[in-house]
């Protein structure tokens, strides 16, 4: 019987050993959703480390550029989120990027989200305050892996 018991803890040591040297092959750490809430929260924060993290280093936007001061005048809130499509087609990325992007962005963002081994369309409903106003819309994020966490490209 202790025999069986050192087997077992044996088998189990190894399988956590093998799954935890393979966690690329399991996917990214984190859901598409979580990186379009990742992004959202440090820009509500002011974070500019946090917006560069949260934003793929083939994402056409600046981190500079969407960084507020921190004072809260502005705030993006994430009412909800869904991916919408994995593993988008370049079709389905230019259809949710629209027209927010000039041409050699979008073919960028098309580049690296086409050949990523995992990407996404999220869909958020967020709403946009500023000076006592507001308005929700929602929003087509396209996200891609990349070292080994989706990440927001555009």
């Amino acid at each position: 019987m202790d025999s069986r018991r050192q087997f077992i803890l044996a088998a189990g040591t190894t399988a956590t050993v093998t799954l935890a040297g393979c966690s690329s092959i399991l996917g990214p750490d984190n859901s598409p959703e979580d990186a379009v809430v990742s992004f959202y929260q440090a820009f509500n924060e002011g974070d500019q480390e946090g917006v560069e993290a949260a934003l793929h280093s083939q994402s056409p936007t600046d981190a500079e550029d969407v960084t507020q001061d921190g004072s809260g005048e502005f705030e993006v809130t994430v009412e909800s989120t869904s991916v919408a499509t994995e593993g988008p087609s370049e079709s389905e990325i230019r259809d949710a990027i629209g027209d927010g992007y000039g041409e050699e962005d979008i073919q960028q963002i098309v580049d690296a989200a086409t050949s990523a081994d995992n990407s996404a369309i999220v869909e958020a409903e967020v709403t946009f305050s500023f000076g006592g106003q507001s308005e929700t819309s929602t929003e087509q994020i396209v996200v891609a892996a990349e070292d080994g966490s989706y990440k927001v490209l555009g």
